[in-house]
Formats: structure tokens, sequence, C-alpha cells
């Protein structure tokens, strides 16, 4: 096992490969840009780690990870990538949009547009529902509401018992930013996000999202947002400017 200081060396070395890594050949602009993605996780991966562990940087490795966002949706604007009907499925944006309002307190408009919208959430599979209940988090984290699209994703998940703990999630997170004096609904929030360390679904998904034994070294990311929304906290950059 890799100590601590392993770990974040890790993931500068595998920031800076996919980051900079320079694909050939008829896929390479979709590769570019899923690399991207792997470069941007890594920072993230980072930066939960030094946040968790009460380390330097913090803020310097989610700037980064932003940056590798805004590369991401740059490349995109400029090189289109045929048959790509999706490019949150290869690129997490919605995740983006909410580490930016957490260290920023705002969203990139170039982020936002590359979401997916309120009316494709019903046609979502199983697989494919937290890019839903992602966006419609950064909906609500910028002030903006969330349609019948929200209960779709709920109706869908809820019929997966393995799903259970995906509703519970993002129920409390909608919940929270309605009633933030909800001092019970944040302690809900923090223990849901535990359970994950032991889920099956999130052991099984991305490292970002703190499943199995990632669960110690990363943070709810999306709970730190919604705790900057509702006034428990403040966006990252505010707090090192004071």
């Amino acid at each position: 096992m890799m100590s601590i200081d392993e770990q974040d060396a890790f993931w500068t070395e595998q920031s800076d490969l996919f980051g900079h890594a320079a694909p050939s050949g008829p896929q390479a602009s979709y590769l570019r840009f899923a690399n991207l993605f792997q470069a941007y996780s890594a920072r993230v991966m980072q930066g939960m780690l030094r946040w968790r562990h009460s380390r330097e940087g913090l803020v310097e490795a989610f700037l980064a990870a932003l940056a590798h966002a805004t590369t991401a949706a740059e490349f995109l604007s400029a090189n289109p990538i045929p048959n790509l009907k999706n490019p949150w499925e290869v690129f997490d944006f919605p995740h983006a949009g909410i580490a930016s309002f957490l260290v920023l307190g705002e969203t990139d408009q170039s982020v936002l547009r590359l979401v997916p919208s309120e009316s494709s959430w019903s046609a979502m599979s199983k697989h494919q529902t937290y890019f839903g209940f992602e966006t419609g988090i950064l909906l609500l984290l910028n002030g903006s509401s969330v349609g019948p699209g929200w209960n779709a994703l709920i109706a869908k998940c809820s019929a997966d018992p393995r799903l259970k703990l995906t509703v519970d999630t993002y129920s409390t997170y909608r919940l929270l930013l309605e009633r933030p004096s909800d001092a019970s609904l944040l302690s809900t929030a923090e223990a849901n996000f535990k359970r994950r360390a032991r889920n099956g679904y999130y052991s099984g998904g991305a490292e970002i999202h703190g499943g199995g034994p990632d669960n110690a070294h990363t943070i709810d990311l999306l709970l730190e947002a919604i705790k900057c929304r509702i006034g428990v906290s403040k966006p990252l950059l505010s707090n090192r400017r004071q």
C-alpha cells in the first residue's frame, strides 16, 4: 500500500502523463479528450487526498483539475468528435462544474453548456443517471431549478435495490439545498458518504466518487460545494484570499 506521500506523487504523475499525451491515428481527438478527463480526475483525487489528510496545496490541485476541464471544453469546441453523442459520458462535465463551484463559487459557462439537458434525463440508463443527478445539483448550486426530470431519475434508480444509496445520497443533497437550516440533513449526507466505503455500486465506480478503499482518502466534493451554497463554508479561493 502506498504512503500518503507516494499517493500524492502518483496523482501528479498521472495528471502529467494524461494531460500531456499526444495520441495519433484516426481516434486521436477522442483519445485526447478522454485523456483530459483522466488528467482532471488525477488532480481531483490529489486535491481530495490533501484535504482529507490536511496537506498543503489542495487549492492548487483543484485549480489544476479545473484547468483540464476548461482545456477539454475548448478542445471539444475546436475539434468536434464524430459520433460522440454525449461528451459528458467521456468527460464528466457536471462533476467539473460542481468542483468549480466549490473552488470559485461559480461555474464556467463553457462547462455548463456541456452538461446533459434535463430533457435527456428520463432516457438515461441506470448507469448514466448519476450524470443527471450531478447536473441537477449543479443547476441548483447555480441558482436554477430542476423539474420532472429529477423525479424520473429517482424513479429509475428506486426500481433497483443496488442503487438505494444513490437515491438516498442525491435526495439528501437536494433536501439540504432546500432546507439548509436542517442540521440533521447535513449529518445524514455525511453518513451517506461513509456508506460508500462498503457499497458495491460505488466501489465499482470512478475513484472521484469515493467508493471502496478510496473513501478513506477522499471527501464528498458535492457536499462540500453544497455547504458553500448554503453558507456553512466558503469557496476555497475565498478562504485563501482572507
